[in-house]
């Protein structure tokens, strides 16, 4: 029996000029009478999605089909109230109501599948989730919420390739998340529209409630009776999920992303945006070892997200991955030949005990691609919180703890690429899950000082570090030498976590190169210490294996990336997605390169064409011996 009973009801009313439909949404626990309740009249649920590329479809949500699921929480005393409400075609609105200072605040999100509601292929089947664009202000906790006039309700997201957004207008509102009694709402409390001196039929957008911050800077924080090794880092800007009064994630510290774009005569450029302390919250509470918490600020256009994904396995909570998504407006990216940048990113920075949490005044850079994340004076806790403060054992960055004295180290002399074909490697990610086997080098384009052109080629030495992640849908090797320069192979495993159940085999999904142009081996560079990146993306057909195989090219693979850069590789054999923990290959399902297999059918050609040879020479002996032997009988 399931523990919960739930109710949509919704119920239409016609009149002589309009269909009107009023619905209650209400969460009813089993045995117990509801605990939220949300009624109005719906005038309008219209969905939109615009691919860049193209001209937007539009659905409008049948509002009456509206269930609320068995996912909803019952709002508690200083905590949190989530409603749940499924529609046709898989789309669901989340609404969270939170109190602070005895004030509730709505705030909501809707989350489907963008193909299966425009049944387009350019929509895609990865889920979309939009997050309403201002928080509502509410009534005191005792008491409901009422409204008369219209309101209008505006959810909206941004992805790479796409936009979506849902207009919702209501009127004749009634909720109430917390204090219900017998199921019944409680006394009404009007919202401003009704008490103002405007007309009936005045609009009271949600850019017009309260401002929408889940976050407090701390200096409004009452003193807190903690110890000061639990204390929070003074001077950072606190975030919370889902609330401050009962969070299950709590992030600290000055957080900056510095995002490389590309302009319109494709040259690159850098701008630092920092993470404010009043950015929007989002995230999920630990679930399945797994938890995350994203920040969002900026206006229409100009919006920009940073979320981190946190992971716990062997004892161990770490940074899994980084996203990143940012609209490139021209006021703050000048000249962007994209409109946003939207990824991903694999990382595994560890941080501490699942039962504890990790601190770091210093300050630590994160490569993200051709960006980063510089983080200082961070303090982090993704599962077990207990309160409003960090708690648990804490867990410090290596950069905080103290030095021991060592011998002092003679710096060496820069590195000079050695000449010659670059030697087989070796290249490992932990578990195992990539090997990769092969020479290594890049043919690089640069421009003199005298402005002339010329390119150098330089190949991975014997001496580099090789990290990586073993993720479901990608994984990624990352090779450091030089210094400063790095290879990043991302392997995809099946195209998106829906597809994986489908597919058998990994793929050479992105190729990317770091280097900075060193006067050592750029000689007479025209700028000197530039740093640069230059990458392609590839698909399936070009370079892919079974995941219990491998990958095989002897002869010499060519992979092109902008910046007239060039890979060289031989001897070549990769796998990923492995699951033996082995540094060895398996022996079947193997993948040839057409190089190798031209060079493997060009051999039993030359034999087969040998012993023709040998035979037409044989047979010609024969006949020559013949025709002697013949004549010197005729001669007896």
């Amino acid at each position: 029996m399931r523990s919960y009973m739930y109710t949509g009801i919704a119920c239409i009313l016609l009149s002589s000029l309009s269909i009107v439909s009023s619905v209650e949404w209400d969460f009813v626990p089993q045995g117990q009478t509801a605990c939220l309740k949300v009624n109005w009249d719906v005038t309008k649920m219209d969905l939109t999605g615009a691919p860049n590329s193209g001209e937007g479809d539009k659905h409008s949500i049948d509002w009456t089909t509206g269930v609320v699921n068995n996912k909803s929480k019952c709002a508690t005393n200083g905590g949190i109230g989530i409603l749940n409400v499924d529609f046709d075609k898989g789309i669901t609105m989340s609404l969270t109501f939170i109190t602070d200072s005895n004030k509730v605040t709505m705030d909501g999100t809707l989350t489907f599948v963008p193909f299966n509601v425009f049944e387009k292929p350019e929509f895609g089947n990865t889920t979309a989730t939009l997050t309403m664009a201002s928080t509502l202000a509410l009534s005191a906790d005792d008491k409901s919420f009422t409204c008369i006039s219209p309101l209008r309700l505006m959810f909206n997201t941004a992805t790479a390739n796409n936009t979506y957004q849902l207009d919702m207008q209501v009127d004749k509102t009634q909720i109430q998340a917390f204090g219900i009694t017998n199921g019944d709402f409680s006394e009404g409390t009007p919202c401003e529209a009704d008490t103002s001196n405007s007309t009936a039929t005045t609009e009271v957008p949600v850019t017009s409630a309260a401002p929408n911050v889940t976050t407090e800077k701390p200096t409004t924080e009452k003193p807190t009776t903690e110890a000061p090794t639990t204390a929070p880092p003074s001077a950072a800007s606190m975030y919370y999920y889902p609330n401050k009064t009962d969070p299950c994630i709590i992030v600290a510290g000055d957080f900056e992303i510095s995002v490389t774009y590309t302009k319109m005569d494709n040259t690159t450029s850098n701008v630092p945006l920092k993470i404010p302390a009043d950015a929007k919250v989002n995230g999920s509470c630990p679930e399945g070892m797994k938890s995350e918490i994203s920040m969002t600020w900026g206006g229409s256009g100009a919006m920009r997200m940073v979320r981190m994904s946190f992971s716990s396995s062997n004892d161990i909570v770490d940074i899994s991955t980084i996203s990143l998504d940012v609209d490139l407006d021209n006021t703050t990216f000048p000249e962007s030949k994209d409109a946003d940048m939207k990824a991903d990113f694999p990382t595994s920075i560890p941080l501490s005990k699942p039962t504890g949490y990790y601190k770091c005044k210093a300050n630590v850079d994160v490569p993200l691609g051709t960006s980063k994340l510089s983080m200082s004076d961070v303090a982090i806790q993704a599962f077990n919180v207990n309160g409003t403060s960090f708690t648990g054992e804490r867990e410090e960055c290596a950069a905080d703890k103290p030095v021991t004295t060592e011998p002092p180290v003679t710096t060496p002399a820069p590195v000079t690429p050695a000449p010659g074909s670059p030697p087989v490697n070796k290249y490992t990610v932990p578990g195992n899950c990539i090997v990769l086997d092969a020479g290594l080098e890049f043919v690089i384009p640069y421009t003199k000082s005298d402005n002339t052109s010329t390119s150098v080629t330089v190949g991975i030495p014997k001496n580099y570090t090789a990290t990586g992640t073993c993720g479901n849908v990608t994984q990624m090797l990352n090779v450091v030498f030089y210094e400063d320069w790095s290879m990043e192979m991302i392997f995809n495993g099946g195209g998106s976590a829906s597809q994986l159940s489908d597919s058998d085999s990994f793929f050479l999904e992105e190729l990317r190169l770091s280097y900075k142009l060193q006067p050592n081996i750029f000689a007479g560079v025209k700028n000197p210490n530039a740093e640069m990146v230059a990458n392609n993306t590839f698909d399936k057909s070009q370079f892919s294996a079974k995941k219990t195989g491998s990958y095989q090219c002897n002869n010499k693979l060519n992979f092109g990336l902008n910046n007239g850069v060039t890979l060289n590789t031989d001897d070549l054999q990769v796998k990923a997605f492995s699951t033996d923990n082995s540094t060895g290959f398996p022996t079947g399902d193997l993948n040839e390169c057409p190089q190798d297999s031209d060079t493997n059918s060009v051999v039993p050609i030359a034999v087969g064409a040998a012993l023709a040879g040998l035979v037409v020479i044989v047979l010609i002996a024969y006949l020559i011996g013949r025709r002697r032997s013949r004549s010197g009988y005729q001669q007896v």
